[in-house]
């Protein structure tokens, strides 16, 4: 899933770029659980019996926002003596109970169903249950209808099953350790469009001007994956290896269709290739939808997505990426999350920390390396600030919620596959990934099942490793500072390990490249750190122009090197690795009055050979706040990429309190010359057709006007700034 709603412990203060994208993807999840009446469940609950099959069939009430169904649930019990099948059920009132076609007696209490069987059953036996209901969920689905405010939106139902809210709508067992195929009959208006999980069989023509659309879900998923939405759709039909690939976003939104979804295809060829298991299902279907309670969500064969993160086609030329960072951790759940489930919440980060990894491992195959590490240095640098998250094992059942901790199971679980990777290497990496989805497929697992596959699959006790950054919680913090001896030709390097050693949070054994140039070149010096101060000694032919501590930023950790500002500028100018230039640009930003620095830094946003350096070099140069400072960030405006650009712009703010003029105009002309100046090539605003108008939100932020109100008579419903 893709976040945005639910209770999270997030780092105060997000890097940008993928934060817009992450924020959006985990604010999302602490809305989708905070109106659930009962926690999420750490601890798998013992089953009575195995689902084997789920029948429904659902029509709507759209005045009442009521849904009115029949589920018939096909399963064998686990043990003898049963007397009762109970089954979660929220928000709804059941009217009728039948098992194996017989009336029978039933209970609702504490949102559980309770179903009484004729006489004890004995294992194996096999039931059908069949349930008549109806209700006006509170959560799980939702009817986004038109209204005073809003007359001509499209009419839209869709649900939302992550953690466990399927069970407000379909009385059913209602946690992720039991997997079934799937039947969903929908009957809508004549003229919606509905999407479900798995295969489309048929759409019928019902009573009324209505149609009865027929899906099923072949190969057995998880409860919380089911899923369907109907409404006033758009759709663009596809195929990818004979497999439908399709494409909905509501009525008004068709020109998002290509602009968003454009690489989905080579995503599945990508990922099919990279993870050694073809795309498992029958379809692959992504639904835009309006008000979704997340940025995406994973329902198996068929995502769910929220519409205001739909690219349009306006604008796409102002994202980096485009839309492929939800669309791709969306798709990699298809094998981590769908193919292969988390048994429970405590091992969600199988589930996220995969999809985490999956959507860097697009990025680095599509955009390469730098911007790959870029997104690692980002994801780094917002983790390691977080007292919340710090002390908190990836794994824990300390828990009231599936993600209460988002920033370990995705951030910190896609950082530790990350390294993991690096330690194993690829070719031992990917066939272990490779035999933990053969050897799972289908089924519910949690860590111990991945480290299992890991050392089946290499030979390698993984064991040390998931321990410390699994089970463990924190990170190393690092405090380094070096010394060269010209006598002996020596550089010593003294590293402490800083962070407080208590709780689960010990010190940390990782291998670590110190890289060291000279006049004569780098040489690379692999180490191992353990303790909490040593001291390492590297012999070298001549004085050392540069060192690096953790070359490429390949562990998680904090690093606090002293070094002059002599030292941080050659870096700066000269590193090799995208992470290593942007430490220096954060360093730097940090010193004050030095015309040297505030030099570098302007060089590096003007001509950095990538963006992400420019961003953070602008950044930094918005902290050093001086006038010689102002000038090096007005220069960056004609940077040729709009997302540095933007960050210009945005740093340009902090220098208004000053009194910015610009060519001698006051902050209004300023207003007016940059919203010009600065509008998309060809731009032009059409009211009502939903276009951001980004040149208002740039004069906005540059002059440091209030951008609520400068915005007010700019924006729009669908795509104001959010």
């Amino acid at each position: 899933m893709n976040l945005s709603r639910k209770r999270l412990h997030q780092p105060s203060k997000l890097a940008p770029v993928r934060a817009a994208i992450l924020a959006a993807i985990v604010l999302a999840v602490a809305a989708i659980f905070a109106a659930a009446a009962r926690a999420d469940r750490p601890y798998a609950p013992s089953r009575d019996y195995h689902l084997q099959n789920v029948r429904v069939s659902l029509r709507f009430d759209l005045d009442q926002r009521k849904v009115i169904g029949e589920v018939t649930h096909t399963l064998s019990t686990l043990r003898d003596g049963l007397t009762h099948l109970d089954f979660d059920c929220a928000d709804l009132t059941v009217s009728s109970a039948r098992v194996n076609a017989k009336d029978t007696t039933f209970e609702l209490r504490d949102d559980k169903l309770r179903v009484n069987l004729a006489q004890p059953a004995k294992a194996g036996e096999k039931f059908e249950v069949n349930l008549r209901y109806e209700g006006k969920p509170t959560t799980g689905l939702y009817f986004i209808l038109p209204d005073k405010d809003d007359p001509g939106r499209p009419k839209e139902i869709w649900t939302q099953g992550e953690a466990e809210d399927t069970h407000h709508y379909i009385p059913i067992y209602d946690y992720p350790n039991d997997r079934t195929t799937s039947e969903m009959i929908l009957t809508v208006p004549g003229d919606w469009l509905t999407v479900s999980n798995g295969k489309l069989l048929s759409v019928q023509d019902a009573a009324g001007g209505m149609k009865t659309w027929t899906w099923r879900q072949s190969l057995p998923a998880s409860t919380y994956l089911i899923s369907f939405v109907a409404g006033e759709y758009k759709e663009k039909k596809d195929t990818w290896r004979n497999i439908p690939v399709t494409y909905y976003v509501p009525r008004g939104l068709e020109d998002t269709i290509d602009s968003t979804f454009s690489h989905t295809k080579q995503m599945l060829d990508f990922f099919s290739e990279r993870f050694g298991v073809a795309y498992p299902w029958e379809q692959y279907a992504q639904t835009a939808v309006d008000e979704f309670v997340a940025a995406g969500m994973e329902n198996v064969s068929a995502t769910t997505l929220s519409a205001r993160d739909m690219v349009h086609a306006d604008l796409a030329a102002e994202r980096a990426e485009a839309a492929d960072s939800l669309i791709s951790h969306e798709l990699t759940h298809q094998w981590f999350g769908d193919l292969v489930t988390c048994k429970d919440w405590t091992n969600t980060w199988l589930n996220e920390g995969f999809a985490t990894f999956g959507a860097n491992l697009w990025e680095e195959h599509q955009y390469g390396a730098d911007a790959s590490g870029y997104r690692y240095w980002r994801e780094q640098n917002n983790w390691m600030p977080s007292k919340e998250l710090f002390p908190i094992p990836i794994v824990t059942r300390d828990i009231n919620d599936s993600v209460e901790y988002a920033g370990n199971v995705y951030d910190k679980g896609g950082w530790v596959l990350h390294m993991l990777r690096e330690q194993l290497g690829d070719e031992a990496f990917f066939r272990a990934l490779k035999h933990y989805l053969e050897a799972n497929r289908l089924q519910n697992v949690v860590t111990a099942d991945l480290v299992k596959a890991i050392e089946e699959s290499t030979g390698t006790n993984v064991d040390p490793f998931f321990d410390q950054w699994i089970y463990g919680a924190g990170a190393p913090r690092f405090a380094v500072k070096f010394t060269y001896e010209a006598a002996g030709k020596k550089v010593s390097l003294n590293v402490k390990q800083t962070q407080k050693v208590e709780g689960h949070v010990g010190l940390f054994r990782v291998p670590v490249d110190v890289a060291i140039t000279t006049a004569r070149g780098e040489k690379v010096f692999p180490v191992e750190v353990s303790k909490a101060e040593e001291t390492i000694a590297f012999a070298v032919d001549g004085p050392p122009l540069m060192v690096l501590f953790d070359k490429g930023d390949k562990i998680l950790k904090s690093l606090d090197f002293q070094k002059s500002p002599e030292e941080w500028i050659r870096q700066l100018q000269t590193a090799q690795e995208v992470p290593d230039r942007a430490d220096a640009a954060f360093a730097l930003g940090n010193i004050k009055d030095n015309d040297a620095v505030t030099a570098a830094l302007g060089e590096a946003a003007r001509s950095d050979r990538f963006w992400g350096v420019r961003n953070e070099a602008l950044r930094a140069l918005g902290r050093v706040n001086s006038p010689n400072a102002r000038k090096q960030v007005l220069a960056a405006l004609s940077n040729e990429q709009p997302w540095v650009r933007q960050v210009a712009v945005e740093q340009m703010g902090n220098f208004t309190r000053q009194g910015l003029r610009h060519n001698g105009a006051p902050r209004k002309g300023a207003f007016h010359f940059i919203a010009g100046r600065y509008s998309p090539p060809g731009f032009a605003p059409r009211h009502g057709h939903g276009r951001r108008q980004r040149s208002c939100s740039i004069a906005a932020r540059m002059v440091g006007a209030r951008k609520a109100i400068v915005l007010a008579q700019c924006r729009d419903q669908r795509f104001g700034p959010r």
